[in-house]
């Protein structure tokens, strides 16, 4: 396993908006939806992680973290990389939108909300939460912000880079 050492000054963080079938009673449920049983780590850039250790952090966030299904509160401001191909193209719109953001500001704002309005119908009856994490936190922290651990579940990740 590799690990930092030292001053990183490049540190970042995401959001993940999650939507999880229903509420995980505990950390083997967490492991059960997000990987499979022969899944031991998950790898990014050469750094390592549990995937029952995972499994345990999120089911703690997920207790810390009550549900959420207001939109302003979701969004906090931050594009984001949608999974859904719907939400996607809308999103993508989004984005020419920003190229010009001084100008077309509020109706980008507005063209995110309606895809996130999108995404958030389509996952209508799922427990939605909302969980932060950066690589400023540790090894394990880099894999569950950038190793996609999150890729069998429907999902939005906000970069704050």
């Amino acid at each position: 396993m590799k690990h930092r050492n030292g001053f990183v000054s490049n540190s970042s963080s995401s959001s993940f908006i999650v939507c999880f079938p229903t509420k995980p009673e505990n950390s083997d449920e967490v492991f059960d939806y997000l990987f499979t049983r022969n899944t031991k780590v998950v790898e990014y850039c050469d750094i390592e992680a549990d995937t029952k250790e995972m499994s345990q952090q999120i089911f703690k966030d997920i207790q810390t973290s009550p549900e959420e299904t207001d939109i302003d509160k979701l969004l906090s401001g931050y594009s984001g990389d949608y999974e859904d191909k719907a939400v996607r193209d809308m999103f993508n719109i989004m984005k020419q939108v920003n190229r010009g953001f001084d100008e077309y500001g509020s109706q980008a704002d507005e063209i995110r909300k309606d895809a996130f309005k999108v995404f958030l119908d389509k996952n209508k009856d799922s427990y939605i939460c909302k969980l932060n994490y950066s690589d400023n936190d540790g090894d394990m922290h880099i894999v569950m912000e950038h190793g996609d651990i999150f890729r069998n579940l429907p999902h939005v990740r906000f970069s704050r880079h």
